[in-house]
C-alpha cells in the first residue's frame, strides 16, 4: 500500500524526506511492518514499556550461555547436553530474532534521525544500526551451524572410524561469541551496564 501510494506522489527531495518521516506515515509503517512479520513470530512488540537495559537482558544471557556451550563443546562426553541446549526454545532461530529485535530493531526509534529503512522506507539507518543487524544475523547463523555440525559429529561418533574433529564446531561457537561481543559494543553503554547488573542479580527478561 505504501509503495503504491509513493508511486503517485511527486515531491521535491526535501519535502519527500519530510513526508516519509511524518508521524502519521511512520505509525502506519510500523503497523504494516508488524502485521507483515507477525506470521513469522519474530517481531517484538512495538513498545512493551521496558527500558533499554531490561530489553538487553536476553542478549547478555545469551552471551553467558554461548560461553558455557563453547567450553562444554570441547568435551565429546558433553555433546549430548550441548545439543539439547542448542535445541532449547531460547536458542531457536525465531526466538533469537525476537530477543535481538526486542532491543535493537528500529521500530523502537521515534525520531527522524533513527527512522528505519527496514520499515518500508524512512531515512537511512545509522551505520551502527546496520552493523547491529548484520551482527545479529551472524550470531544466529553461527548458532544454526553449530547445531548442524554437532548433529553430524554425534552421528559420526557412532561409526567405527567416524569423523569426530570438533574444530568446525568450536569455530562456529567462536564466531557466534565474537559477533555477539561486537553487537554489544554497539549497544548503549548504560543499557549494557544495566543489563549486566540485572543478570548478575538474577534479573530476567520477563
Amino acid at each position: 500500500m505504501l509503495r503504491r501510494a509513493g508511486a503517485f506522489v511527486m515531491l521535491p527531495p526535501a519535502a519527500h524526506a519530510s513526508w516519509l518521516t511524518s508521524q502519521p506515515l511512520e505509525q502506519l509503517r510500523k503497523l504494516e511492518q508488524e502485521a507483515a512479520d507477525a506470521k513469522y513470530g519474530e517481531l517484538a512488540p512495538i513498545d512493551d514499556g521496558r527500558g533499554g537495559a531490561q530489553r538487553l537482558v536476553p542478549i547478555v544471557q545469551l552471551k553467558a550461555r554461548l560461553e558455557r556451550l563453547s567450553t562444554d563443546a570441547r568435551e565429546p562426553s558433553k555433546w549430548p547436553s550441548v545439543r539439547a541446549d542448542l535445541a532449547a526454545p531460547q536458542l531457536r532461530t525465531q526466538q533469537l530474532k525476537r530477543d535481538f529485535n526486542l532491543y535493537s530493531d528500529n521500530i523502537y526509534y521515534q525520531d527522524e534521525a533513527r527512522a528505519n529503512v527496514y520499515l518500508l522506507g524512512g531515512t537511512t539507518p545509522q551505520s551502527s544500526q546496520t552493523e547491529q543487524y548484520l551482527l545479529r544475523n551472524e550470531v544466529i547463523g553461527a548458532v544454526q551451524n553449530a547445531a548442524r555440525e554437532l548433529e553430524y559429529l554425534e552421528q559420526q561418533a557412532a561409526l567405527p572410524a567416524g569423523d569426530t574433529d570438533s574444530a568446525d564446531l568450536l569455530g562456529y561457537f567462536a564466531t557466534a561469541r565474537s559477533a555477539l561481543d561486537e553487537y554489544l559494543t554497539r549497544a548503549e553503554a548504560r543499557d549494557l551496564a544495566g543489563a549486566q547488573r540485572l543478570v548478575a542479580g538474577g534479573g530476567n527478561a520477563g
